[in-house]
């Protein structure tokens, strides 16, 4: 698997998704990873982090 700078569970719950979900989202994107995806969900991230969107 290549490093990445997101992810999708990143920008589709974080922490108030369960682990079974955030598992599922996580081999979505290794299976499905690509430059075109990674460009779809990087705008997300920055928010998502910045402002500790559902986050502990």
């Amino acid at each position: 698997m290549k490093s990445s700078l997101t992810c999708l569970w990143q920008v589709f719950g974080r922490s108030e998704i369960p682990f079974s979900n955030w598992e599922k989202l996580d081999r979505c994107y290794v299976d499905n990873g690509s430059p075109a995806l990674e460009l779809e969900i990087l705008p997300r991230t920055v928010p998502a982090v910045v402002l500790a969107r559902v986050a502990y």
